[in-house]
Order: structure tokens, then C-alpha cells, then sequence
């Protein structure tokens, strides 16, 4: 019996190491196949759509392509909508951010050689000095901006950060400044513009990869130029392009033989074993279906229900970050907070309300208990059932080796994962006199 005993637990051994080999190798090759699992998920999601058509009288192969020429049109509607908006919204956000153009000068001549503008206004406010600005929204006063608005509330509230601020913002500003003449905040404006430029696509790359992304980030930065914008810049263009190619042309193949594909595994399964494992492999597909199905349509009804929310109480672009709050909440308990942060912000330094404050919270804390007490029981039913703890762990190890990728799969993989130990390698232990409590 002893004998038996520990044959079985070596062969599960045997299998944990060939697991962890795999998965080794998996975590090597994740940026070629991350763009494979991104096809396999958005095909996984499409199938009963397609199944659907089928069972309509339509063969597959029609099905699919006219999947793919109603998921492109509405794809891209919603792009080049999204796109306008943003764009809009964004040229906005910096007019208010940075405020109006302005300088301090004796004369408007001296102003206009500065501001490279015609027709400028002089004002004294409270607590700045006389200065000629530009009146870009045309309200007739001069607009300081959010940034200025901060630093002065911090002069007045906090003066020993204010301070230091001040000292670091003077530090930045001279080493940007190319020359005594040059107008040293438009000299750190055309850093920061520059700098931007030439890191986008390195800041893309973190997202997606994680710790795979370039490790000299932060050095490229601060060397980056209006002339050269990054040595890793094509590269990460070629990757983007990579992805966008590569994504729709996996999710056709997929979706066209998802259905043969498992039917072929299935065939592969020992015979002895096929029961236990068609098991496992149901509860698995009731997991990942209830995550990405239901949970996108979760993520939907709570994006529009919470940007009309906001947007009647009257919060800046509230629409815009309702939307996002929806699918922020892919996030574990962190995406709740990178929404509605900015629109806090937002909404302070717009109306400077207390009542806004409170009512914008209201919402969000609403639509956090419309989610947990009626969406996710009538979409998802039972949740996976992991510790909370469990999740932040998974959600942060799953961010650091996949990126953003990482982060929407943490939960479902986690659940997977949970599921596989129950059932494969619990038992192996529990044989050899151990009893682990399961998390």
C-alpha cells in the first residue's frame, strides 16, 4: 500500500514539475503569446454568439464573418467616437489644467513677442502680479489654472511643502532652460511635450507587459529630445502593430474551430480519467464564462448607468470617467479608486462644492452596491469564491509578469488555479497524512 502510495504521489510530482517547466516557459515566451491568449479570450467570448447563428440555419464560416464585419463596424464607430470625445475632453482638461497664457511684462509688446499672441489682456488678480494673458475661452478674465490654483492653496495651507515644491519645480525648470533669454516654463513645457512623445509607446509597453517592459524607461526620459524621441520607439510602434494584426487574425481562426478544437482534446483524454476530467473542465467553463460574459456586461451596465449618473449631478467629463469606472472594475478593488479620484479632482477645483463632492461619492459608493448586491448575482451568480486577500496577492503577482493583460485574466486564473489544486493535487497531499486547509 505504501508502495502504491508513493508511486502515486510521485507521479504527481512528476506532474507538478513538468507544470512548473511549462509555465517557465510560458512566463519566457508571454510576448509572443500573449497576443494568442488575448485572440483565444476574445473568441471564447464571441462563441455563443456564433453558436447562436448556427443554430439559426447559418453555417459557421458566414457566421464568423459576419461576427467580425458587425464587431469592425461598432469597433470602429466606437473608436472614432471615443476618439473625438477624448480629444476634445483632453484639450479641455490642459486649458484648464495649465490656465490661460500669460506673462509677467512691462509692456503688451514685450507680452505678445513672448506669447507669440495678438490682441492680449492685462489683469491684476488677488495675490498675483500684474500680467498680460491671452483670453482663449473668451470669458473676459484671466483663468490661472488648476496647477497655479494648487500651489497657492498649498502656500496657504501647507507652506513647508509648498516650499519644497517650489524648490524642485525651480531646479526642474533650470536644468531645462537652455539659455538665460529663454522663458523657462515654456522651456519645461517643450521638455515634458517631447519627453512625452518619445515615451508613449514605452509607457504602452509597460502596461502590456509588465516586468518585460524596457528597464530603461526612466534613463531614455530624461535623455529623450525634440530630435530624437527614444531608441525604443519604432520598436514599440512595430509591437503595437504587432498586436493589432495579430489579435483579430487569432480570433478568427479560433472562433471558427473553437468547437473542433476542444472536441479534438477531448479525444486525447484517457478514458479512465475522462470523467474526472470533463468534471474539472466543466466547472472550469463555468468559471471563465460567468468572469468574461457575464462580467463584461457587468462592466457595461455599470460604465453607462454611473457616466449618466455623473454626468446629471454636473461633474467634469462625467460621462468619460463613468465609463472607464465600468471597466475599471476589472481591476480588484483598485479600479473603483482610479475613477473616482480624478473625478473628485475634477470636481473641486471646478466649482469648489462640498455638496458636488458628496454627491459624486454618493455615486460611486451606489453603483458599488448596484454591482455587489444585483448585478454580479443576476449575471455572475456565485462569485469564485476567493478570499479577498487571495485576490490582491493574485491581482499584484499576475500585474508584475503579464501587465495589463495580467491584471484583467488575475481573477479567473486565480479561480483556475484554486480549482486544478482542489482536485489534482490536494488529494496527492492528503494521502501522504496532510490535511491543508484550503484558502
Amino acid at each position: 500500500m505504501d508502495r502504491i502510495v508513493s508511486q502515486r504521489f510521485l507521479r504527481g510530482m512528476i506532474l507538478a514539475v513538468v507544470l512548473l517547466v511549462t509555465l517557465a516557459m510560458i512566463f519566457s515566451l508571454k510576448s509572443i503569446l500573449a497576443p494568442l491568449v488575448a485572440g483565444f479570450v476574445i473568441a471564447y467570448i464571441l462563441d455563443p454568439l456564433a453558436d447562436a447563428l448556427e443554430r439559426k440555419g447559418l453555417k459557421r464560416f458566414p457566421a464568423v464573418v459576419l461576427i467580425f464585419v458587425v464587431a469592425g463596424i461598432l469597433t470602429f464607430g466606437a473608436l472614432l467616437g471615443g476618439s473625438v470625445m477624448l480629444a476634445r475632453a483632453g484639450i479641455s482638461l490642459a486649458q484648464k489644467t495649465m490656465g490661460e497664457p500669460r506673462i509677467e511684462a512691462v509692456d503688451e509688446s514685450q507680452a505678445e513677442e513672448h506669447l507669440g499672441y495678438t490682441d492680449l489682456k492685462k489683469e491684476t488678480m488677488s495675490g498675483l502680479p500684474t500680467v498680460w494673458y491671452f483670453d482663449r475661452n473668451g470669458n473676459d478674465r484671466l483663468d490661472i489654472g488648476w496647477f497655479v490654483e494648487a500651489e497657492y492653496l498649498l502656500h496657504e495651507n501647507f507652506p513647508g511643502v509648498a516650499l519644497g515644491f517650489q524648490r524642485w519645480k525651480d531646479k526642474v525648470i533650470k536644468k531645462y532652460a537652455n539659455s538665460a533669454d529663454e522663458n523657462p516654463d515654456e522651456a519645461l513645457a517643450i521638455k515634458v511635450e517631447s519627453t512625452l512623445d518619445g515615451s508613449l509607446g514605452r509607457v504602452f509597453d509597460a502596461w502590456l507587459l509588465g516586468s518585460q517592459a524596457d528597464p530603461d524607461f526612466k534613463s531614455d526620459m530624461d535623455q529623450g529630445n525634440d530630435e530624437n524621441p527614444g531608441p525604443g520607439a519604432f520598436s514599440r510602434l512595430l509591437e503595437l502593430g504587432n498586436w493589432l494584426l495579430l489579435v483579430p487574425i487569432y480570433v478568427f481562426f479560433f472562433l471558427l474551430e473553437i468547437d473542433p478544437l476542444l472536441a479534438r482534446w477531448r479525444l486525447w483524454i484517457p478514458s479512465g480519467s475522462r470523467p474526472r476530467i470533463e468534471k474539472v473542465a466543466s466547472e472550469i467553463h463555468g468559471i471563465l464564462s460567468g468572469f468574461f460574459r457575464g462580467r463584461l456586461l457587468v462592466c457595461i451596465i455599470k460604465g453607462v448607468l454611473t457616466g449618466l449618473a455623473l454626468t446629471l449631478i454636473g461633474v467634469p467629463y462625467g460621462f468619460l470617467i463613468g465609463f472607464a469606472a465600468g471597466f475599471l472594475s476589472l481591476l480588484p478593488y483598485v479600479g473603483v479608486w482610479l475613477a473616482m479620484i480624478p473625478a473628485l479632482g475634477f470636481c473641486w477645483f471646478e466649482y469648489h462644492e462640498i455638496t458636488l463632492l458628496l454627491l459624486t461619492a454618493g455615486v460611486f459608493g451606489a453603483m458599488e452596491m448596484l454591482e455587489g448586491f444585483v448585478l454580479v448575482p443576476r449575471f455572475l451568480g456565485e462569485e469564485a469564491g476567493l478570499h479577498p486577500v487571495t485576490v490582491i496577492v493574485t491581482f499584484m503577482i499576475f500585474a508584475q509578469w503579464f501587465g495589463l493583460l495580467g491584471m484583467l485574466l488575475s481573477v479567473p486564473m486565480a479561480a483556475v488555479t484554486k480549482t486544478l489544486l482542489r482536485e489534482f493535487v490536494l488529494p496527492l497531499i492528503r494521502e501522504q497524512g496532510i490535511s491543508p486547509e484550503v484558502a
